[in-house]
């Protein structure tokens, strides 16, 4: 029986710790088949891990895609991608290309997977709104930076504010998850809190664990030998990154397909940690990277998010089963 699960990380949600602490790591021990995502792979001989790149690619911009999936018979497979849940308001500004609305991936991914998958399984994982908005505008103050208008937490807040349930649409959880569930059906998705995943790591894992079919211990264990991915901050706020190319960099892009990275990477042993060791210096090495202080929003901020998200907050308890209790202990609502 071929068996499918398609990871949804929300920005923040320590997305990349799970895809390179968890998944990539029981799919070198053989317990699942993982089909990506995984950024640092990207140059690696093996091109492993490839398929949801592509994959989400044509989803997120409606190109056609024809590549057949390595789907394993005997081991569940997974797919994780933050992009399922993208703010189309910002990836339109990044990439200056229009995105398909997210609610439409559904049917999308319904298409693709139910030809050659017996079971499809949705796993998301979710953070209260009020850190998903400040992180993401950190995350991406490069945007804003020169916007007058935008260029602090509390600007953009006060200035989007009657178009921020709009702009986040996707972060109005019971609506998108309401249309995952009309498509794949409601016994098929499942539903973690990265707040437990933060101060429960347990339950978390005993969660995780009735979805992909890995005992919790070994999920707790790979866990306990990554730290959570954790931005440059402080309790006053955090640190937006601002990256910047070096002048050898834009040689390089220049370069087709990037050879010369491909050399640098052929001289080490083809083992994962050898090479995010080596990704990780080669990329200070191509890029130079400056931090710019962003206050950490306030309680009138937490108020407006909050009130502006707590119906659909509400109905993530009344229709998908979350506790409403760790609603509000999370300030979700």
């Amino acid at each position: 029986m071929k068996r499918i699960v398609i990871h949804i990380g929300y920005p923040k949600t320590a997305t990349t710790t799970l895809q390179e602490a968890v998944f990539v790591k029981l799919h070198q021990k053989k317990k699942i088949n993982y089909l990506g995502k995984t950024n640092f792979i990207r140059y690696s001989k093996g091109k492993q891990f490839i398929l949801s790149n592509s994959l989400i690619n044509s989803v997120v911009f409606d190109i056609p895609f024809q590549e057949r999936v390595n789907i394993s018979e005997t081991k569940l497979n997974i797919i994780s991608n933050e992009d399922l849940c993208l703010i189309p308001y910002f990836k339109e500004i990044q990439t200056k290309k229009k995105v398909v609305d997210p609610f439409l991936y559904p049917r999308k991914l319904k298409t693709y997977f139910e030809n050659f998958a017996d079971e499809i399984i949705i796993f998301v994982t979710l953070r209260n709104q009020t850190e998903l908005i400040y992180s993401s505008y950190v995350e991406r103050y490069h945007l804003f930076k020169d916007d007058e208008k935008r260029n602090s937490f509390n600007k953009f807040l006060l200035k989007e504010i009657d178009n921020l349930a709009d702009i986040y649409r996707v972060f109005r959880f019971s609506d998108i998850l309401t249309e995952y569930s009309n498509i794949f059906g409601r016994k098929n998705i499942h539903i973690l809190l990265y707040e437990d995943l933060k101060y429960d790591q347990h339950f978390f894992c005993k969660e995780l664990s009735r979805i992909i079919d890995v005992q919790s211990s070994i999920l707790e264990n790979l866990l306990a030998m990554n730290n959570l991915r954790n931005k440059r901050k402080t309790k006053e706020g955090y640190y937006a990154e601002i990256v910047d190319a070096r002048k050898i960099t834009n040689v390089l892009k220049k370069l087709p397909n990037n050879r010369v990275i491909d050399v640098l990477l052929s001289t080490y042993k083809n083992t994962w940690d050898n090479e995010i060791s080596f990704f990780k210096i080669l990329s200070k090495l191509l890029y130079k990277r400056n931090y710019v202080f962003i206050p950490k929003f306030t309680e009138e901020h937490k108020k407006i998010i909050v009130n502006k998200f707590r119906e659909s907050n509400i109905r993530l308890s009344e229709d998908f089963g979350v506790s409403i209790d760790k609603l509000k202990k999370y300030q979700y609502i």
